[in-house]
């Protein structure tokens, strides 16, 4: 078993918006779910393809930002 030397941490960007839980608690239009699906889909067959895999997608997991 490897035991890291140092600590590790995860530093995030805060985001108003919240999480997508938190989106989905309000009504959002079709065009909307879609480019977010999108979006995550993205970003996720970008993790696979550097070898790196999530384990935990969740909507609490995914962070929402308002483009404006």
């Amino acid at each position: 078993t490897l035991v890291p030397t140092q600590p590790i941490c995860l530093v995030m960007e805060f985001m108003k918006e919240g999480s997508l839980t938190d989106l989905l608690k309000k009504p959002i239009n079709y065009k909307l779910k879609l480019k977010i699906l999108s979006d995550i889909a993205r970003g996720m067959a970008f993790l696979h393809s550097s070898s790196i895999y999530h384990q935990d997608l969740k909507p609490d997991n995914v962070l929402v930002k308002n483009k404006n």
